[in-house]
């Protein structure tokens, strides 16, 4: 069933409700348009994307906001990679997040009773050298 435009086809959606934009205009336009008109303004610095993988989908149901990358890097979990916060290879790619290893070590310690008795031992031994 087609809906918008002077030709009814800016927008198509099949049985199961998948919409997809059909239109001239840009796709990222479309979706942000889309989805101010639906769920109010959006500030600048942000994209609105799909989260279902299909190119051209408009379903609102897919679509969520994200920032734009900006000149901090970040890492997947949103941490800013900075010197102090990263640890990397010989060749200086990224090996990992310093906050995100972190975190992981701490909920593996709580989790885990082998694991956070051997981090303990290891902690005394690295105390006592020192």
């Amino acid at each position: 069933m087609p809906h918008g435009g002077p030709d009814g086809r800016w927008i198509k959606w099949d049985a199961t409700g998948h919409c997809e934009w059909t239109g001239r205009g840009p796709l990222r336009a479309a979706r942000r348009r889309l989805f101010e008109a639906s769920r109010g303004d959006l500030p600048k610095g942000v994209t609105v994307e799909t989260t279902c993988g299909v190119r051209a989908c408009v379903n609102l149901d897919h679509l969520r906001v994200t920032r734009v990358s900006s000149a901090i890097p970040m890492c997947r979990r949103g941490h800013e990679l900075t010197a102090a916060n990263v640890v990397r290879h010989r060749d200086g790619r990224i090996a990992y997040c310093r906050t995100c290893r972190n975190d992981r070590r701490r909920e593996l310690y709580q989790r885990d009773t082998v694991y956070a008795q051997r981090e303990v031992e290891r902690q005394r031994r690295r105390r006592s050298r020192s």
